[in-house]
């Protein structure tokens, strides 16, 4: 079945159609100061661990996903606490 299109004086009387920019921004509704880098998860290969680090070693593949206060995975290296971190199914 092919998509319709309606003009906009047809929409419903029930909806209220809202402008581009919401009085509320989304900067107002995120608990994060702008700007900021993005990403919550990633998958990557070990460059470098530390001393205390056992259960993973540089060559690895593995999964991350943060906590949402520390968001920035995007970012080009980071550093990220050995509780959040675990082996790629290979």
């Amino acid at each position: 079945m092919p998509l319709a299109s309606f003009p906009l004086s047809s929409a419903s009387p029930r909806f209220q159609l809202v402008p581009e920019r919401s009085a509320l921004p989304i900067e107002a509704a995120l608990p994060y100061k702008f700007p900021l880098i993005l990403g919550n998860d990633l998958s990557s290969v070990v460059v470098e661990a530390g001393p205390a680090v056992t259960k993973f070693k540089p060559g690895d593949e593995i999964f991350v996903r943060v906590d949402k206060q520390r968001i920035g995975t995007l970012a080009e290296h980071n550093s990220i606490a050995k509780s959040k971190i675990t082996l790629s199914a290979s």
